[in-house]
């Protein structure tokens, strides 16, 4: 990838600007590359809340997506961003997901509850997605 992308201001945005933690890279996959994927999966998540803040996120809603997206970016930042998800909502599409084999429930250790998180296949699929969308049209 490589390239910039546009942020909502008009200034680039670079792919590597706040990538501390790319640990966990599959086989034959690049810090950069890595970068690039996260990079675009934040520009995505944004314009679909600026998408979501202008003409309301009861047009446009998809949770089980905003769910992918936000596991995707909080796995290497961390937090993973929901969007506008209720728990309640967030918990079913987790639910449905599971069942896909693209998200399981990860218990933290010391606490009560399990969080989520991308199963390898989930993994997968959203790279896979991130490097069609990010490439130039045919």
């Amino acid at each position: 990838m490589g390239r910039k992308l546009r942020d909502e201001d008009g200034g680039g945005i670079d792919p590597r600007a706040g990538s501390d933690d790319l640990s966990g890279l599959p086989a034959g996959e690049s810090a950069n590359d890595a970068a690039d994927l996260l990079a675009l999966a934040e520009y995505i998540y944004r314009c679909r809340r600026i998408r979501d803040e202008m003409l309301g996120a009861d047009y446009f809603g998809e949770p089980a997506w905003d769910l992918l997206l936000g596991l995707y970016i909080g796995e290497t930042r961390g937090r993973a961003p929901l969007g506008n998800l209720s728990t309640n909502t967030a918990l079913r599409w987790q639910s449905v997901l599971e069942t896909e084999g693209l998200v399981t429930r990860r218990t933290d250790g010391d606490a009560a509850g399990s969080n989520a998180c991308l199963t390898a296949k989930g993994h997968a699929l959203m790279r896979d997605y991130l490097r069609k969308a990010g490439s130039p049209a045919p």
